[in-house]
C-alpha cells in the first residue's frame, strides 16, 4: 500500500518541479530580447514556459502562421493588444493550432491584422 502512495507522491513532486522550472522567453523585434521573432521564441519554449512579446508590430516570416508545435505554453504580449500587433499582410494566419494543443496552450494580448481565416 505504501508503494502506491510513494508513486503518487513522486508524480506530484515531478509535476511541481516541472512548473517550478518554467522559463520566460523574451521576444523583441529590435534584438533586445532572447529572440527576434515570435516563432523562434515558441520553438525554444518547453511545456510550462511563457513567451513574452515586447510592444511593436511583428511581421514577416516567423511572425505569422505561428505554430505551438503541440506545446503547453503561454504566448502573450507584454502590454496588451493595442501595443502588440501581428501583421500577417494577407500572407497567412496569426496562430495555427493543429498539433493537438490543449487548454494549456494560451495566446493572450495580441491584435492580429490582415490574416487569412
Amino acid at each position: 500500500m505504501f508503494d502506491r502512495f510513494r508513486s503518487v507522491a513522486v508524480v506530484v513532486l515531478g509535476l511541481w518541479a516541472a512548473s517550478a522550472n518554467a522559463d520566460t522567453i523574451y521576444v523583441c523585434w529590435d534584438g533586445s530580447g532572447d529572440y527576434l521573432t515570435i516563432q523562434a521564441g515558441i520553438d525554444a519554449a518547453q511545456d510550462g514556459d511563457t513567451v513574452l512579446v515586447a510592444d511593436g508590430t511583428y511581421q514577416g516570416v516567423g511572425n505569422y502562421d505561428l505554430d505551438f508545435l503541440g506545446k503547453a505554453i503561454t504566448v502573450r504580449s507584454a502590454n496588451g493588444p493595442s501595443r502588440c500587433i501581428i501583421q500577417c499582410a494577407e500572407l497567412g494566419l496569426g496562430f495555427y493550432f493543429w498539433t493537438d494543443e490543449g487548454p494549456d496552450a494560451v495566446v493572450q494580448g495580441f491584435t492580429i491584422a490582415a490574416g487569412h481565416t
